[in-house]
C-alpha cells in the first residue's frame, strides 16, 4: 500500500482550496492567508493538476466549483475543521494556568475541600492541583508551587517565604452519644480515665494527649490508660465520631464537624496552640506568575474571612 503522503494532495494547496472554495473568490481566499491572487492561483492549479480533475469553473465575472470540486470541498472543510477543533483542544491543555497546592491531609480534607467549590466558580481558567501528604515538602525543589503546613514558624522551612494564615486551639472532641454516656459532672480531670483516641505523628508540632495533659496542669498518673492509637488523623476524627473514645480536636479541622453535629466538645476547656497554619512559597515566584498569586490572594482571603468569624464568635 502507498504511504499517506505519497496518496495526499499537497497540503498547503488544500488549505488554499478550502478559502476558495468557502468564498467562491481568489481574490478574498488571498487576503485571508496572505497571499497574492497568482500565489492562490497556482495552488489551485496545482491541485488540479495532481488531481486529474477540474474544480473551478472560470468566467470573467465569478468562480463556481464543478461537481468534483463541491465534492472536495465538503471533505476538506470536514477534515480541516476536525484537525483545528483538535488542535486548539490540545493547545488548551497546555496553556491552561496550573498550581499545585500542598496540604497536610486532614487540612486539604476538613478546609480546604470545603473551598474549593468557591476558587472554581471565580477562578474557572485556572487549573488547581492538591497534593495531600504527610511527609514534608521542600518547595526549592520539586514542583509544588504553594503549601499550607504546620508549624512554628518561618524557622521551620528555610529558604521559603512563610505567611501565618491561621491560628489554632486544641480541645477534647468525642461523638454526642459518648457524651450522653458520661456523667454529668464530667470535668477535665476525669478525661484520662476516659478511652483516649491518640495520633502518633513523627512532626513534634501535632501536639498528644500527655502534651495537652500538662499544659492543662491536668496529671493523668493513676489512670488506667485506654484507648486506641492512629497514624492519621482522619482517622482519629472517624473513630471519634463513632463513639469509639475522646480524641484531640484541632478547631481549623474540627469545626465543621462540630457545626454538623457529628462531634461535640464534652469539656468547655481549650488550648491555645502555639503553633499555626502557614502558608508557603518560593521567595520571588508571585512575580513570575500572575495565576500563582491569585491562588495566593485567594488562600489568604478565605483564611481572613475564618479569621474574622472567629473574631466574632
Amino acid at each position: 500500500m502507498d504511504s499517506l503522503r505519497k496518496r495526499l494532495p499537497p497540503a498547503k494547496a488544500l488549505v488554499v482550496f478550502e478559502a476558495t472554495a468557502r468564498y467562491l473568490s481568489f481574490t478574498r481566499a488571498a487576503e485571508e492567508l496572505h497571499l497574492t491572487q497568482a500565489a492562490v492561483s497556482r495552488q489551485i492549479r496545482l491541485l488540479e493538476q495532481n488531481l486529474g480533475v477540474l474544480l473551478f469553473n472560470r468566467d470573467k465575472r465569478a468562480v463556481y466549483l464543478t461537481p468534483e470540486g463541491e465534492r472536495l470541498k465538503r471533505t476538506v472543510a470536514m477534515a480541516l475543521g476536525h484537525i483545528a477543533e483538535t488542535a486548539v483542544a490540545l493547545r488548551q491543555i497546555h496553556n491552561v494556568p496550573h498550581i499545585n497546592l500542598h496540604t497536610t491531609t486532614a487540612f486539604g480534607a476538613l478546609w480546604l475541600m470545603r473551598r474549593i467549590g468557591r476558587f472554581r466558580a471565580a477562578f474557572p481558567d485556572i487549573q488547581l492541583r492538591l497534593v495531600s501528604s504527610d511527609d514534608e515538602i521542600d518547595l526549592r525543589g520539586g514542583n509544588i508551587d504553594l503549601s499550607i503546613s504546620y508549624g512554628k514558624g518561618e524557622c521551620d522551612w528555610p529558604g521559603v517565604h512563610a505567611t501565618p494564615v491561621l491560628g489554632d486551639e486544641l480541645f477534647p472532641v468525642c461523638s454526642p452519644g459518648f457524651r450522653s454516656r458520661l456523667p454529668g459532672r464530667f470535668g477535665i480531670s476525669d478525661l484520662p480515665g476516659q478511652p483516649l483516641l491518640h495520633l502518633e505523628s513523627a512532626s513534634p508540632t501535632w501536639m498528644s494527649w500527655p502534651a495537652w495533659f500538662r499544659c492543662m496542669d491536668v496529671d493523668p498518673e493513676g489512670h488506667a490508660r485506654s484507648g486506641t492509637n492512629f497514624n492519621n488523623y482522619l482517622v482519629v476524627l472517624q473513630a471519634a465520631q463513632e463513639g469509639q473514645g475522646i480524641a484531640l480536636g484541632w478547631r481549623q479541622l474540627v469545626q465543621p464537624l462540630l457545626e454538623g453535629g457529628q462531634l461535640v466538645r464534652p469539656i468547655p476547656e481549650s488550648l491555645e496552640a502555639d503553633s499555626a497554619y502557614y502558608l508557603l512559597i518560593r521567595p520571588g515566584s508571585l512575580a513570575l506568575r500572575p495565576e500563582l498569586r491569585t491562588v495566593h490572594d485567594w488562600l489568604l482571603q478565605e483564611a481572613g474571612h475564618e479569621t474574622r468569624r472567629e473574631t466574632i464568635e
